[in-house]
């Protein structure tokens, strides 16, 4: 696909603002003439409603862009308020006794009341159109405590995108945005076809209320589909055509959430240095792979990962990238194939931030080590250390437990419940997820134990208006992704690999 020619960013804003002042003073003008006169010819308000939609599209786009950065007070209230809505939450869970460690006692009471918590989503309903009592968008935003303004300078000069994979939960969907959302961000939300028309109604609302998410439909988006694959490829060309200047990519679906705030991310990326996180692992060999063979040696992969604008830009224009693409309509769950297979290929195919996938293996196996006399690099394939902000392993991207052989090995521990080979996060995994140093935390679902996903909610999103700005995240710049790339010679690079080979 073309690059899309922009105009430069002065000539842009420039342009840009004298035109908002343009129709904003037409819409001051036209209402106070309609007020005054009663007089609503359908040519006023057509004029009216074109400069408000000039204005709803292009404003928010550039209004931030020279704005100071605000107090937080307001938007802690705003967080608050949208906590004490959720009934019955916060009179009936204790979060921090579940979270943290220093003041952790086992409160059997306390405990029941969390796991028995229901979370009732009435109170999240929206309405789906302008009413006289009010706009949807101030509705969403009010109820989800959207930011209207970056947290920090730091994080407007280091915007990210994602991409959303939305299945069927539209109020989980909100609350993932809204702990995401900041305005200098950018998203690409895939929703399936064949959703309920109101579900679809309301996502596709989103579009109308932030200048910044942009929604796409797609055949049946199902975990192990094709077209799951394909349309994130056209979230991937969609966000790296944009004129923004967004630095990392990330894939999430309404069934994560973040463990790190936004400015923990920032930073966080800033050390990967354009490094390209995924997991490594074999992809089985299936009978197409024999009668049709592969443009690139194939891998397998988490679907979450992480990596560089300049990465995204290749993928989205490169030949091979789309060849691999058009192969793994043979293969089943072709999303965990994909990955690592564009990004572990140098030889081949000269994706930015990646490395050789075979040669990490021989590393994470302990073949590489047996070979070399004088080895002076180390492969930690046990339990380690880990911290909020300082990795076991080299995948960060997201945190989950599979019931398999490397959950038996490293010793992780699942206090929510196994649901199709994955651990379905409860109340008594809190206290792990809160010191994850991944980025993600994969699956949670409104409808089991819902305290652990609202109470990791409150403490993340008030970590964000809270925390003190001094954090250390170095440990990631020491993960073998940005080492490698600052050109420390492999023999030299610092491999962690919980239970050997297998990514958690």
């Amino acid at each position: 696909m073309d690059k899309i020619a922009y105009p430069s960013c002065d000539l842009y804003l420039i342009t840009t603002t004298l035109s908002l002042i343009t129709y904003l003073r037409l819409v001051v003008v036209g209402t106070i003439h309609l007020c005054r006169t009663k007089s609503w010819n359908i040519s006023t308000v057509n004029t009216l409603c074109a400069a408000v939609l000039f204005i709803s599209m292009n404003g928010s786009s550039a209004w931030f862009v020279a704005a100071e950065i605000p107090s937080t007070q307001n938007a802690a209230e705003n967080l608050e308020n949208v906590l004490q809505k959720i009934t019955h939450f916060k009179s009936e869970v204790d979060c921090e006794l579940h979270m943290d460690s220093n003041i952790y006692r086992y409160d059997d009471d306390a405990f029941q009341k969390a796991v028995n918590f229901v979370f009732d989503r009435k109170q999240f309903e929206l309405q789906t159109t302008h009413t006289f009592f009010g706009d949807p968008c101030d509705e969403l935003k009010t109820k989800f405590a959207f930011l209207e303004q970056p947290l920090s300078k730091e994080e407007q000069d280091f915007p990210l995108a994602y991409t959303i994979i939305v299945h069927n939960s539209i109020i989980q969907a909100y609350f993932l945005l809204s702990a995401l959302y900041q305005p200098q961000n950018q998203f690409c939300i895939v929703i399936d076809d064949n959703a309920d028309p109101t579900f679809k109604k309301q996502m596709f609302q989103l579009t109308s209320c932030f200048p910044n998410v942009f929604v796409m439909s797609a055949p049946r988006i199902d975990q192990c589909s094709f077209s799951a694959l394909e349309a994130t490829y056209r979230c991937v060309q969609y966000l790296s055509n944009l004129q923004a200047d967004w630095k990392y990519f990330q894939y999430v679906t309404e069934r994560d959430f973040p463990l790190k705030t936004n400015l923990e991310l920032v930073r966080i990326f800033k050390q990967l240095n354009g490094s390209y996180n995924t997991a490594i692992h074999d992809l089985k060999f299936y009978p197409h792979q024999s009668r049709h063979p592969s443009p690139l040696p194939l891998w397998r992969s988490n679907a979450a990962v992480a990596f560089s604008r300049e990465a995204a830009n290749l993928t989205a224009s490169n030949q091979t990238v789309r060849k691999v693409i058009e192969y793994l309509r043979g293969v089943p769950c072709p999303q965990e194939a994909f990955w690592t297979t564009i990004a572990g290929n140098q030889d081949n195919l000269k994706m930015p931030g990646g490395f050789n996938a075979s040669l990490w293996k021989e590393k994470l196996t302990g073949i590489w080590d047996a070979r070399q006399k004088n080895n002076t690099s180390r492969l930690i394939s046990k339990n380690v250390n880990y911290g909020l902000f300082e990795p076991d392993t080299y995948y960060i991207a997201r945190f989950e437990v599979r019931d398999d052989y490397s959950y038996r090995k490293i010793e992780s521990r699942c206090l929510g419940k196994f649901v199709n080979g994955l651990c379905l996060f409860g109340v008594g995994d809190l206290m792990t997820l809160v010191n994850r140093p991944e980025l993600m935390a994969h699956p949670f679902d409104l409808d089991f134990e819902p305290a652990s996903y609202f109470c990791l909610y409150e403490r993340v999103r008030k970590r964000a208006f809270t925390a003190k700005e001094d954090f250390n995240v170095d440990a990631y710049g020491r993960l073998p992704g940005p080492t490698l790339l600052a050109g420390v010679p492999f023999e030299s690079a610092p491999f962690v690999s919980l239970g050997g080979y297998m990514y958690r």
